[in-house]
């Protein structure tokens, strides 16, 4: 009887802990209005890179060489991108368009334990159009504070300036290769965005296409932010072609540019339309080294990430934290209520007393 009690609290507990993790995200407005304040100008400006060590990035190249995941002479897939469907601000109070500034791509501001960090991420175009892409390991830090906390999206962030506004994560994905051993094949973060006023972050700053499984070597764009313009402060990009990485093991692109650690995240583009802003993402980058500093490396949009992105690519909802299996294309996370259900049903139809 005893046994049959404790039972009955854990699954109560579980039940409560996901509808409370539910209303966290998904409707809780004082919640995400929070959030929103926190996220002042001066916080965002004095918000710090997040950095792993060089010891780290060379352990996980290792780790990678022995858990290749891209897939290599897989077909080539391409999504095009979107240019914004709706205005959310009057004119006047957008900034200027320049190739120097592209509305999709922005900065991810977003707290471990109790500091707070920046990386950059971009739009994706998507079905449910409020994906960003940003590196994993700004969403997950298996080294020490686990998943990121108040994470926002701020599309052309200048300066402390969110000129489209503050978009908060409401659903954070990553691959299970790099909770389990960092594969960098692996390092790219998705998140889903709240909308604002019934609109979609794609709505008002369009989208990059994706490239799935694209050429290794191509004329690539790159925006993202360096701590050496004005501390981070402003978009910069590098424009270059790409060439397979020279890490075995690992199956992106190094692109030659001088963009710091503080661009981590950073979309890397082809076929990038100077006119209209749109091109086909590629990569992510993922890490820098300090023996080859003016070459930044990109995550490959392979089959594994397409799978990954097409589980996400229609959703509006899903869970706060969601690990994808790429191994297999499946879904890892297990909705916690359902499984207080199944064992509530296991014990009504189990005896605890001994026959």
């Amino acid at each position: 009887m005893i046994l049959k009690l404790l039972v009955l609290f854990f699954c109560y507990l579980i039940v409560v802990d996901s509808k409370r993790e539910n209303l966290a995200m998904f409707s809780d407005k004082a919640r995400l209005k929070l959030v929103i304040e926190y996220w002042t100008p001066e916080r965002m400006s004095q918000a710090k890179p997040f950095l792993p060590s060089n010891s780290q990035i060379r352990s996980v190249l290792r780790q990678s060489e022995s858990n290749q995941a891209a897939l290599r002479g897989e077909m080539q897939v391409a999504i095009k991108g979107a240019m914004p469907s709706a205005e959310f601000f009057n004119q006047s109070q957008l900034l200027l368009k320049d190739i120097t500034a592209r509305s999709t791509v922005g900065r991810v501001f977003f707290k471990m334990g109790s500091i707070d960090y920046r990386c950059t991420g971009s739009v994706v175009a998507s079905n449910g159009k409020n994906l960003v892409l940003t590196a994993a390991f700004c969403i997950y830090d298996s080294d020490d504070s686990g998943w990121a906390t108040d994470m926002v999206f701020v599309p052309r962030y200048s300066d402390g300036a969110a000129p489209f506004g503050i978009w908060t994560a409401k659903s954070l994905i990553i691959s299970n290769s790099w909770i389990t051993n960092k594969n960098q094949n692996a390092g790219i973060g998705m998140m889903l965005l709240s909308p604002i006023s019934g609109l979609h972050v794609q709505e008002i700053v369009g989208a990059q296409g994706l490239s799935i499984n694209a050429p290794l070597r191509a004329s690539t764009y790159a925006f993202g932010y360096s701590s050496d313009r004005n501390n981070g402060q402003l978009m910069v990009y590098c424009n270059g072609t790409t060439e397979a990485s020279t890490y075995s093991g690992f199956n992106g692109a190094r692109l030659l540019c001088g963009m710091d650690n503080s661009g981590y995240g950073s979309p890397i583009v082809q076929q990038y339309d100077v006119n209209n802003a749109i091109g086909y993402q590629t990569y992510v980058y993922v890490f820098r080294l300090s023996n080859s500093p003016n070459y930044i490396y990109g995550a490959k949009f392979d089959t594994n990430f397409k799978r990954m992105y097409d589980m996400y690519n229609g959703k509006q909802n899903a869970a706060i934290h969601e690990i994808f299996l790429d191994s297999s294309g499946v879904n890892t996370h297990i909705n916690l209520s359902l499984l207080a259900v199944i064992i509530l049903l296991f014990y009504s139809y189990s005896s605890f007393e001994p026959t």
